[in-house]
């Protein structure tokens, strides 16, 4: 029998496990292999010790070797163990048989059933579809950062309006599409107190987009005030059972590759980098965005949904986060004025051209009555003191109807004053505007990445173990899967059901390398 022996770096019949890419290319790497030992055997049986006549001081370096039947000419790999001596001086090498290398290439190894703990990729794409590996790193360094918003709008929702001078009951919504510092600083919202009261504000609310970029079909054209700053309205009305409620179209977002893995963390953040949004482990292909705002009477949300070339709401590709709140302060003066002043002021001429006419009324029912006593009774006495005691009375009315008209400015005028002068009321609470805008809050895309030891680390163990999957594989063919997926060195552990024709104790032996887990390499010419 032909024995051949060698010293081989890539094998060690445990967890390294040598791939050629055909017969032919696994024979012609190891008839090449230079310092080889050759030389002509006999044994009884395979396991059996071979005896050889080669010194020990020059045979002990080999490592690997194999032998070829004398009937097949099959070769049958093995493992050097360990390298004796006899009483007769021979060497006595002791091995073990590899039986992957010896039966992989002549499809004598079946793989039924497997439950497959960690594996290789199938091909470079793979990676993205592998479950989350029990990897973290040491610590995050920020990527990238780029704002996706810009500008601030201030959104309403009113008990009322004023349109054309005339209020118009119900609920409206109200968007100051564009503020900037200056307009805060000069408040807002009180330049369009010709149009609502700051009482008649049932929510507010902080934007962080220019509304005016969204599509606002179905809400009023853009007006003016003072030159400065325009508004949109809708009424609540004008549904129609459709919403309407602001949109921005699609748009990209600023950051390449935004996605969420072991080492890499994307999403959406505030100026303070509070996060408020992460990308779902390995979504891909959410580098556009679009926005919807959703408003009712006391609450107000901006909804974000990300795709690649498509806008459907993918689930967890989306999230909804609360527009901040925005403080409103009642101007009781302002508020009293337009809504209580007038109505008093009427209220009290009225009462006192009340007063009068029913003096004079009751004057004039007295006057009646004591004349029509008079003339049942003889003499004209009666009479004539009735129509005097009416004049009398009509005349205390008179004044005292001037009177009440000359001092009554005055008690206005005290009103006023005690309202001109009362403490403004808080009637939403929130957050000051100035504050907002001043820190440029608005909304970013973030991209923070594991150190290079943290990524470095679970690269290498990836490729050298293999990921974690714990899936099963039936009937797979190994050597193939792992020569299509151009990978030079791949990890694969799983506990393996093994078919085919060799003996069941090589089989077993098999198995057991698998399950203790192997590093599947690429040898030879490729």
């Amino acid at each position: 029998m032909m024995l051949e022996l060698f010293y081989a770096n890539n094998y060690d019949n445990k967890s390294l496990l040598p791939v050629f890419r055909d017969q032919t290319t696994k024979d012609a790497y190891f008839n090449n292999l230079p310092n080889k030992y050759v030389a002509d055997v006999n044994f009884n049986k395979i396991g059996e010790p071979l005896i050889v006549k080669m010194p020990f001081e020059h045979i002990y370096w080999y490592n690997y070797g194999r032998m070829q039947m004398p009937i097949s000419g099959d070769w049958f790999y093995f493992s050097v163990i360990d390298i004796t001596v006899n009483e007769q001086g021979r060497s006595v090498i002791h091995y073990e048989m590899d039986y992957w290398l010896t039966f992989c290439e002549k499809n004598r190894v079946v793989f039924d059933r497997c439950l497959v703990h960690r594996r290789f990729a199938r091909n470079s794409q793979e990676h993205k579809l592998m479950p989350k590996q029990p990897f973290a790193p040491v610590r995050m360094e920020t990527s990238n950062i780029q704002p996706i918003t810009t500008g601030y709008s201030i959104l309403l929702s009113l008990a009322q309006i004023k349109i054309g001078g005339t209020y118009q009951k119900g609920l409206t919504y109200f968007c100051i599409p564009d503020v900037d510092c200056e307009e805060v600083e000069g408040s807002a919202i009180s330049l369009f107190n010709n149009y609502f009261l700051n009482s008649d504000i049932v929510g507010a609310w902080l934007c962080p987009f220019k509304v005016e970029s969204y599509n606002l079909n179905g809400w009023s054209n853009a007006n003016s005030t003072s030159g400065k700053i325009g508004y949109y309205t809708l009424s609540s009305m004008n549904f129609n059972g459709i919403n309407l409620m602001p949109y921005k179209d699609m748009f990209t977002i600023p950051i390449s590759d935004f996605t969420t893995d072991e080492m890499t963390l994307s999403g959406v953040c505030d100026a303070y980098g509070n996060i408020i949004w992460t990308i779902p482990f390995k979504r891909y292909e959410l580098n556009r965005c679009k926005m919807y705002i959703h408003m009712s009477a006391q609450t107000c949300q901006v909804e974000m949904l990300f795709g690649g070339t498509s806008i459907d709401k993918v689930k967890n590709s989306s999230f909804t986060f609360a527009c901040p709140t925005i403080d409103v302060v009642l101007n009781n003066w302002s508020d009293y004025c337009a809504r209580t002043r007038d109505y008093e002021m009427q209220s009290r001429k009225l009462q006192n051209e009340q007063a009068l006419v029913g003096a004079i009324t009751q004057a004039g029912a007295g006057a009646m009555t004591g004349a029509l006593i008079g003339s049942a009774v003889p003499g004209i006495g009666t009479a004539v003191g009735a129509v005097a005691g009416a004049v009398t009375s009509v005349a205390v009315s008179g004044v005292q109807y001037a009177v009440n008209n000359t001092y009554s400015p005055k008690f206005q005028k005290i009103e006023d004053e005690q309202y001109k002068h009362s403490q403004d009321t808080l009637s939403l609470s929130g957050t000051s505007l100035l504050e907002y805008v001043r820190n440029n809050h608005c909304l970013y895309a973030f991209k923070l990445i594991g150190d290079s030891y943290s990524v470095n680390r679970m690269n290498e163990m990836i490729a050298t173990y293999g990921w974690v999957v714990n899936e099963s594989w039936d009937g797979e063919n190994i050597i193939t899967t792992f020569k299509n997926s151009g990978l030079s060195v791949g990890g694969l552990q799983m506990d393996s059901n093994i078919k085919g024709g060799i003996p069941e104790a090589w089989k077993g032996k098999l198995a057991e390398r698998f399950s203790n887990g192997v590093i599947m390499r690429r040898v030879g010419t490729w």
